[in-house]
């Protein structure tokens, strides 16, 4: 090596510790960022167009045949209450027993629907519980508390425990896909089903 080889590259390395040295030099500390509490709480807010913000609908009261007041609900006058249950296509029969809504929560009759489904109910009668099973899949319910057991999990809220009426047992709709995974389609505002591939 020529001594102006080793000059040029002794030149090149000191070019590059001063430019990197140069990038590396901390620039002015910026002004400090004031963080702002949020004031409000945040809310969960449905993404459709045409969905009416809840908080601003009016609360209807629910009637059973009997006329006493059996819930509350935040629906539009006018709208009316699922009436079909479809299972695999084909109506689930409903024994007589109707549907209605408790604190805006559509509650359905438990036997009619999960036996469309291939489900095994066994109610007892001494410990007011029912107990939902197809082949590995277990739920265990107890009438006037909401606390959904499946399996070996704890057991879930839905927003209204079990009613027994009529000696019928009603639940939330939402237990069939939330706590037993069935999943249910709203076809129309009357009509609700659901496909086991059965």
């Amino acid at each position: 090596m020529t001594k102006s080889t080793l000059l040029t590259a002794a030149l090149v390395t000191a070019l590059s510790f001063s430019a990197s040295a140069a990038y590396a030099a901390s620039p002015e500390p910026a002004a400090p960022v004031q963080a702002v509490p949020i004031s409000a709480p945040i809310q969960a807010v449905p993404i459709s167009a045409n969905a009416p913000d809840e908080s601003m609908l009016p609360v209807f009261p629910v009637y059973n045949e009997a006329g006493e007041v059996v819930g509350t609900t935040r629906m539009p006058a006018g709208s009316e209450l699922p009436t079909r249950f479809l299972v695999d296509g084909k109506p689930v029969d409903l024994a007589g027993s109707s549907p209605y809504l408790q604190d805006g929560l559509l509650m359905v009759p438990l036997r009619a629907i999960a036996e469309a489904l291939g489900y095994q109910v066994v109610w007892h009668g001494d410990t007011q519980s029912v107990d939902v099973i197809r082949g590995a899949v277990w739920s265990g319910i107890y009438i006037g508390s909401d606390a959904y057991a499946f399996g070996k999990m704890a057991p879930a809220p839905l927003g209204a425990a079990p009613v027994l009426k009529d000696s019928v047992t009603y639940v939330p709709i939402a237990f069939f896909g939330d706590v037993l995974r069935d999943e249910r389609h709203q076809d129309r505002a009357d009509s609700y089903s659901w496909t086991t591939g059965r």
